[in-house]
């Protein structure tokens, strides 16, 4: 059954008006994948820090068992300067100066620790957040693609409809 010109046109453009709109979602669809292959590049590029910062935290351990040691021997230095009276006196102004840089040592140590200990943390919580984005971009992508073969599906069956029509 054939509805006339203006019918006709309405329905050639509907479908044209379809196919552009799931040319543009499957569109979509393919830039959201490649968005969301960044955010997982993205997300093991920042994973990829976790393991320096790992060493970084036991290197600051291995700081601060060599500070502590430091303290050991500047304890007996100074116990042998006191043994020594008044010749240990100028060993015992080294064994101050050892006990200081033990201290000092130990304090950067625990400082350079938790700088590290802080920085894995938000790495770790970095790299979760993009493997979390990558997956919401495969949700999206799927949705998109989705919608793309919904849109081409309609066309198809007004491009039929109107065919039909015409006959």
């Amino acid at each position: 059954m054939a509805y006339g010109a203006p019918h006709d046109a309405l329905d050639a453009g509907l479908v044209t008006r379809m196919d552009a709109h799931a040319t543009v979602a499957a569109r979509v669809a393919d830039a959201v994948l490649a968005a969301g292959a960044r955010a997982h590049t993205a997300a093991q590029a920042v994973a990829a820090v976790a393991e320096p910062l790992a060493q970084s935290e036991a290197l600051a351990g291995t700081m601060a068992r060599l500070a502590q040691q430091a303290g050991r021997v500047a304890l007996n230095a100074s116990i042998e300067a006191a043994r020594a009276g008044e010749g240990g006196r100028e060993f015992a102004v080294v064994a101050d100066a050892l006990r200081q840089l033990a201290a000092d040592g130990a304090r950067a140590a625990r400082a350079a620790a938790a700088a590290a200990a802080d920085a894995r943390a938000e790495v770790e919580r970095a790299a979760g957040n993009a493997q979390q984005a990558a997956r919401d971009m495969e949700d999206a992508r799927a949705h998109a693609a989705a919608l793309a073969v919904e849109l081409a599906s309609l066309a198809a069956d007004a491009r039929l409809a109107a065919e039909d029509a015409v006959v």
